[in-house]
């Protein structure tokens, strides 16, 4: 009973770390497919001017895919350790099971051949003192011959599920073993895009005098942008209250997910929210929105439909275009060509203008925000999937 029991929970666990396993070759296929597009798109922006930015962000996204990949081949390696374990426990117990049925059948037989049935069948049958225990006495030796023969066929299959057992082991370690190199593979891969990532800031990095002044520079215009979207929506909380009829142009608010992006061809190079400068680890950045690195096109154009609520430039800066959208606002930063003016309506194929593009970090970006009444939003919450 103990080992019918050993063997079921052995059956469940194998099967339930074969379905873990299944899940993580799921997982893995899905960051192999995206590291093979990202290394595609990073072939193509190392080409073109003014992407330094971009590559560093599918650098950094390609190393945080090949880090979950070194867990996955870690976590499988540990599932197929666990699944060796249980095997091999069945294997020890189907073997012990198998030499104790053997032993019983090798007794079997040592007694048979011993027995009065293996000197005269006919004699044995004929002794009898009547004919009901003659009949008795073949009942039995018919039984007797089932009993061997049974007892054969479970050695048999007892056998063949130790070879089976045997076979789906060694598959095992194969397997094991194909996963210890893949996992050594992806830790090389892990490092040449660590080495690669370094190499590419080491060059933007030259100059470096320079590099720090652009970056001050974009951390105090940032500021100033976002006391001046502060103060405009004060100033438009006025405009409503006195101007309560006047069309504020369509909400965006139940459109969560569901917004177009302000350019067709892009990578997004600082996300919403505190991280690490991609040049400057050291330096936190807080960003209002995302920065976007536009690569073929430098056309922007509006999220949703709406109503040009500003233009404004702040100086040693690019200009700055403000839509609302009913109660809410959608910025776009480091615009050099401005094609709209204040109170124009605008759809989603206005352009808007053209982002900035000439020397420095803030070539060919657009630093775009959302805001929802007086509070700031992650655009990427927002806008759908790229």
């Amino acid at each position: 009973m103990r080992y019918l029991i050993a063997i079921i929970f052995s059956f469940y666990s194998v099967v339930l770390y074969s379905q873990t396993i299944e899940s993580l070759r799921d997982e893995k296929q899905r960051l192999l497919n995206e590291i093979e597009s990202g290394n595609q798109k990073l072939e193509e922006y190392s080409k073109m001017k003014d992407t330094h930015l971009s590559q560093i962000a599918l650098i950094d996204q390609k190393i945080v895919k090949h880090n979950r990949l070194v867990t996955i081949y870690k976590n499988e390696l540990s599932s197929y350790n666990t699944q060796l374990n249980i095997l091999s426990n069945q294997l020890d117990s189907l073997e012990l099971s198998l030499n104790k049925s053997k032993d019983e059948y090798a007794k079997l037989i040592r007694n048979y051949q011993y027995s009065s049935l293996n000197t005269n069948i006919l004699i044995y049958l004929l002794s009898a003192n009547t004919f009901n225990e003659s009949y008795r006495r073949l009942l039995f030796m018919r039984r007797y011959k089932d009993y061997h023969k049974d007892h054969f066929n479970t050695i048999q299959q007892e056998h063949s599920k130790y070879i089976a057992l045997k076979e789906n082991i060694s598959s095992k370690r194969k397997q094991l073993n194909t996963l210890l190199s893949s996992l050594e593979d992806e830790n090389e891969k892990l490092q040449n895009e660590h080495n690669r990532r370094n190499k590419l800031v080491s060059n933007i990095l030259q100059n470096q005098a320079l590099v720090k002044q652009q970056v001050a520079q974009y951390f105090k215009q940032s500021q100033e942008l976002e006391n001046r979207i502060l103060q405009l929506i004060e100033e438009e909380k006025k405009l409503a209250l006195a101007n309560k009829n006047k069309s504020l142009g369509p909400d965006i608010e139940n459109n969560k997910g569901k917004l177009n992006w302000p350019a067709s061809d892009f990578v997004v190079v600082s996300s919403f929210g505190q991280h690490e400068h991609p040049l400057y680890p050291s330096v936190t950045v807080n960003n209002n929105g995302v920065d976007i690195n536009l690569l073929k096109s430098t056309s922007v154009k509006p999220i949703a439909e709406g109503v040009v609520s500003r233009v404004i430039v702040i100086p040693g800066n690019n200009a700055s275009i403000i839509v609302r959208h009913g109660k809410s606002l959608s910025v776009y930063s480091n615009i050099s060509e401005v094609s709209v003016k204040k109170d124009d309506k605008v759809t989603i194929s206005t352009e808007l203008g053209k982002v900035y593009t000439g020397s420095g970090l803030n070539s060919r970006i657009l630093h775009f925000e959302l805001w929802i009444g007086d509070t700031k939003q992650n655009p990427e919450e927002w806008l759908s999937s790229k």
